[in-house]
Formats: structure tokens, sequence, C-alpha cells
């Protein structure tokens, strides 16, 4: 019987090889418990991030990360547009 789990990313920890390069364990750290598997058991899916390079890409960029600008102006127009009407409609 095979099982396809995700698991939390930051309760993952990898374990590489003498030279940093390869990974070929993980562990995760669940309520004070440590579950290891084999590189091989473990299908990692790593989200692209522009700052990191191959092959030592570990965590990549977050969702928020990726949209934090379309999420900041967002955030800027939304104050300007209260604030405009908070002055009577006028800029």
């Amino acid at each position: 019987m095979r099982d396809l789990q995700v698991l939390r990313p930051d309760l993952v920890t990898p374990k590489y090889d003498a030279s940093k390069s390869e990974i070929i364990a993980y562990e995760y750290h669940l309520n004070g418990k440590i579950v290891k598997f084999k590189a091989s058991e473990i299908i990692a899916v790593h989200q692209f991030s522009p700052l990191q390079a191959y092959p030592f890409v570990s965590k990549g960029m977050s969702d928020v990360q990726a949209g934090s600008l379309a999420i900041d102006m967002d955030r800027a127009s939304s104050v300007w547009n209260w604030k405009f009407f908070e002055n009577g409609a006028n800029p």
C-alpha cells in the first residue's frame, strides 16, 4: 500500500552527505518525536526563488513573498481610498 502525505515544511529537516551536495535523508519533527525518512521516500516540491541558485535551493519563496509588491500596493491604495473619502472626496 502506498500513501501520499503532505508534510509541514517547517517541521522537515534535510540531512546531507559529508560533502553537503546531496540530501540523503529527512527528519520530520512532530509532537516531540522524530520520524526519519530516506531521501527516496520523499518527493520534495520546492517553490522557485530567484535569490537561491542550484544545487543549494532549500526552501524557495513563499506565495506571499512572491506577491508582496502587489499586496503592498493593494494595502496602500486602500489606505489612500479611505483617506480620500474621509476627506470629503477631495484629494
